[in-house]
This record gives C-alpha cells, structure tokens and sequence, in this order.
C-alpha cells in the first residue's frame, strides 16, 4: 500500500445494519478521539479481521476515550455507538463529529455539533490531494452494489 492509501471495510452488524470503517494514513486532523463503545464495535469478533487487527495496536493518533455523561431519551433511540459518539462530542466540544447515519446525524445537527460522513471525509482528502477519488471510487462501487 501506499503511503495516503485509504482502507474501506464493510462492518455488517444486527441485520441490515452497516458502517463503514475508514482509515487513511497522514491524514489532516491531529488526533481523532473514539469512545469505548466504538472501539468495542471495531474489536468485536463479528468486525472483519483486519479492522480487528488495526484496532488491537491503535495508531499514536487515535484515542479511546469512555463518556462521562448519561444518556437521554433521544440518544437511546440510537446505536450505542452512534449515542456515544454525540455524548463524547458534546464533552469535548469536538471540531467534527463523523456520522454517515442519518438519525444519528439528525440528532446531532439538533445539537448544534458540526458533522460529516464518510463521503466528505473522502472528499477533504482528494481535495488536499492525499488520495485519488477515482481510484477509491472503484473501490466503493463494489460495496455500494452488494
């Protein structure tokens, strides 16, 4: 792989329900902070092994963080992820909150968190001119087609 090489993996969980999962080396943001309820997703036995094995040995850049907070009606009606994710944001007055699911994504609009999904990560990168987006397009078609 090369050195701004973007890895995609499909995480299907519960049914129907998917994440993608992104990492990009020498990417813009100085650290990025995950809670524990994300990085219990990413670990778990039904996560492809590769996701597995990146997230056994975190990069330097990536912090595990639990939430401190209780939750709220409205939160519970997320993924545990999704809901950890907004409660860990709000905590730490996060930058950027990056969510592709769309209540999720509502509820945090709702909280005034400024947010993103995977498609505009993707394009941040190519515009930085650390990936190329035809190249990772031919790499998502797949997954948008099963």
């Amino acid at each position: 792989m090369g050195r701004n090489d973007i890895i995609l993996y499909r995480l299907k969980r519960r049914g129907d329900t998917e994440r993608m999962f992104v990492h990009c080396r020498n990417y813009s943001f100085e650290q990025i902070i995950i809670p524990q309820a994300v990085y219990s997703e990413l670990s778990d036995e039904s996560a492809p092994p590769p996701v597995q094995i990146w997230i056994a040995t975190p990069p330097n850049w990536l912090k595990i963080q639990p939430v401190s907070q209780p939750s709220d009606a409205i939160l519970d009606l997320l993924d545990p992820g999704e809901r950890a994710a907004i409660i860990l944001a709000q905590e730490l007055k996060a930058d950027l909150l990056l969510l592709d699911d769309m209540k999720a994504r509502r509820t945090a609009t709702a909280r005034r968190l400024a947010i993103t999904g995977i498609l505009g990560i993707l394009d941040q990168a190519a515009t930085m001119k650390l990936i190329d987006l035809l190249t990772v397009s031919h790499h998502c078609l797949p997954l948008a087609s099963e």
